[in-house]
C-alpha cells in the first residue's frame, strides 16, 4: 500500500479549493508557491510579469522613449479620461475638492511616474500644483504656506521623493525586477509577504468569524492573490536594488503589533471588547498626559 505524503495531500486539498476560486487556472501556480509549495520560479515569474506587463502597456502603448510615453499619458488623460470626469453627473470627492483640472494634473503626474523609469517632474508644474491645491482647501493646514519661497521648496521636496521612489516603484522598474531577480531574492520576497498575510489572516479571522454574515473564504482569496500580484513585485524591486531596510522595520512592526494584540486576549476575547479596551487606555493615557502638562 502506498501512503501519501503529507505535503501532496495538503497541495492536493489546497488545489482543490483553488479550482472553485478561481477560473484562471493559469493562475493557480502563484498561490500555490506562495502558500510554499514546491513550484518552478519560471511559472511564478511569468504570471507576474504578464500582471505587470498588461498595466504597463495600458499606460504606454508598447512605447518605450520617455518623451513619446509622457506624451501618449498626456493625451490618455485630457482626451479621454478628463471629458468623462468634467461630465459626470456624480463626481468623486476629490474631483469635487479639488476641481477637475487640478485632479487631471495630479493623475497625470502619478501616471508619468509609473510609465517612465526615471522621473524628474518640472519644479514650476509641482509648485503650481501645491498652490492650487492649497487654494481649494477650506482651510488650509497650518503647514501649507503658499507664499512663492514656501511653493519652491515644497516642489523640490517632490521632486527629489519622486527621483528616490521612481528607480525602485515605476512600472518599468518593478517589470526589471521581476524579470532579473534570482530565486533567493524571490523567496524573501515571498517570506516578507508571508508575514503580512500571517498578520493580517491573525486579525481579520477573528473579525470575520464575529460578523452577522462572514465573507467567504473566495473572497479572501481574491483579496489575498491581487494583493499578492501588487505587492510582490514591490518586495522584490526593493530587495533587487538593496534596499530592504523598509521591509525588515515593516516586519518588525507587524511582529510588535500581533504581540500587543496576543497581550490584550485577542483570538481568546471578542475583536470588540479587546478593540474597545485599547482605546479606554489609549484615551486614559492621553487624559494623563494633558493633566501632567497642565500640572
Amino acid at each position: 500500500m502506498y501512503l501519501w505524503d503529507e505535503g501532496v495531500v495538503a497541495q492536493a486539498a489546497y488545489l482543490h479549493d483553488l479550482l472553485q476560486w478561481d477560473r484562471q487556472h493559469d493562475r493557480l501556480y502563484l498561490p500555490l508557491w506562495l502558500a510554499g509549495h514546491d513550484i518552478p520560479l519560471r511559472a511564478v515569474r511569468r504570471i507576474v510579469l504578464r500582471f505587470i506587463e498588461r498595466h504597463l502597456s495600458r499606460l504606454t502603448q508598447g512605447k518605450t522613449d520617455p518623451d513619446d510615453i509622457l506624451d501618449h499619458v498626456s493625451t490618455l488623460i485630457y482626451e479621454r479620461m478628463l471629458p468623462r470626469w468634467k461630465y459626470s453627473p456624480k463626481k468623486r470627492e476629490p474631483i469635487q475638492s479639488l476641481g477637475v483640472e487640478t485632479w487631471a494634473e495630479i493623475v497625470e503626474l502619478t501616471f508619468d511616474f509609473l510609465a517612465t523609469p526615471l522621473y524628474e517632474p518640472d519644479l514650476e508644474l509641482l509648485a503650481d500644483l501645491v498652490l492650487r491645491i492649497a487654494r481649494r482647501q477650506k482651510e488650509p493646514p497650518p503647514e501649507i504656506k503658499t507664499d512663492p519661497e514656501s511653493l519652491f521648496r515644497a516642489a523640490v521636496g517632490i521632486q527629489q521623493l519622486l527621483k528616490q521612489l521612481s528607480p525602485l516603484f515605476s512600472i518599468p522598474k518593478l517589470k526589471e525586477a521581476v524579470e532579473l531577480a534570482t530565486l533567493e531574492e524571490w523567496l524573501r520576497a515571498r517570506h516578507y509577504y508571508q508575514v503580512l498575510r500571517n498578520t493580517t489572516d491573525f486579525i481579520i479571522v477573528e473579525i470575520n468569524a464575529c460578523l452577522p454574515e462572514p465573507f467567504p473564504d473566495a473572497f479572501f482569496y481574491r483579496v489575498t492573490m491581487n494583493g499578492a500580484l501588487y505587492l510582490l513585485p514591490l518586495f522584490l524591486s526593493l530587495i533587487y536594488q538593496g534596499q530592504t531596510e523598509p521591509l525588515k522595520r515593516g516586519e518588525q512592526c507587524l511582529g510588535t503589533m500581533v504581540e500587543f494584540l496576543k497581550q490584550r486576549g485577542w483570538s481568546v476575547k471578542h475583536p470588540r471588547e479587546v478593540l474597545l479596551e485599547i482605546v479606554h487606555q489609549y484615551e486614559a493615557e492621553r487624559v494623563g498626559l494633558e493633566e501632567r502638562k497642565a500640572g
